[in-house]
C-alpha cells in the first residue's frame, strides 16, 4: 500500500495539487502554533485526512486506508525520505502471486512493484488505453537495449497483480472487495 500514494504523488496532477494545498495549510498551521499546541496539532490531521478522503473519491479509489497513506507519503515527501519495496518470501502463498513461480533472487521475491503500480495508476485511475502503456514499457525496455516478447500481457499482468493485492490489502481492512476496479 506504500507504493500507491507515493505514485499518485508522482504522476497525478490532481494529488500533486493536494500536496501543494497540504504544504500551504502545513506552513499556516506552524505559524499558528500547531508544533506546539495537542488541540491544533490534532484539528489540522483532521483537516488533512478529510481533504484527502474527498481527493480519494473523486479519484474513484475504494480504499480506506488512502487518505491517511496519502498523508503519510505528503510527510515523508517534504522530509525527503524515499521507501524501497521489496516482498519477503513468506507472502508468495497469497492468492495474487502467480502460480507455481519462486523467487529468482534469493530471500527476496523482487519484482518492479513500483513500475506495476504506475501502469494501475495509468490504466485504472487515469483510463489509459493498453496499447499506450505497452508502447512505454517497449520504448523503455529497447532504450536499455532489451527484447521483449510480450510486452501488452506484461502490462495487463503487472496491472492485475497490483489489482489482486489491493485486493488482499482491502480485504484484511474492510471486509469487502467488491468495490475494487475490475480490470
Amino acid at each position: 500500500m506504500r507504493l500507491l500514494p507515493m505514485v499518485l504523488l508522482r504522476e497525478d496532477p490532481r494529488v500533486q495539487a493536494a500536496y501543494a494545498a497540504w504544504q500551504e495549510r502545513a506552513d499556516v498551521d506552524e505559524r499558528a502554533g500547531a508544533a506546539t499546541n495537542p488541540s491544533l496539532f490534532v484539528a489540522g490531521l483532521r483537516v488533512d485526512v478529510s481533504e484527502l478522503a474527498v481527493l480519494v473519491r473523486r479519484l474513484g479509489l475504494a480504499y480506506p486506508r488512502l487518505p491517511k497513506a496519502l498523508l503519510l507519503e505528503f510527510c515523508r515527501t517534504a522530509a525527503g525520505v524515499r521507501i524501497d519495496e521489496t516482498l519477503p518470501n513468506d507472502l508468495v502463498d497469497l492468492p495474487w502471486d502467480l502460480p507455481n513461480r519462486k523467487p529468482k533472487q534469493g530471500e527476496i521475491h523482487q519484482e518492479d512493484l513500483e513500475r506495476n503500480v504506475m501502469w494501475w495508476d495509468r490504466k485504472v485511475v487515469k483510463g489509459e488505453k493498453w496499447k499506450s502503456i505497452e508502447r512505454d514499457y517497449l520504448a523503455a525496455k529497447r532504450s536499455a537495449g532489451l527484447s521483449v516478447e510480450h510486452g501488452r500481457a506484461n502490462v495487463k499482468n503487472g496491472v492485475k497483480r497490483v489489482t489482486q493485492l489491493l485486493g488482499c490489502i482491502h480485504q484484511v481492512g474492510v471486509g469487502r472487495a467488491k468495490d475494487l476496479p475490475v480490470i
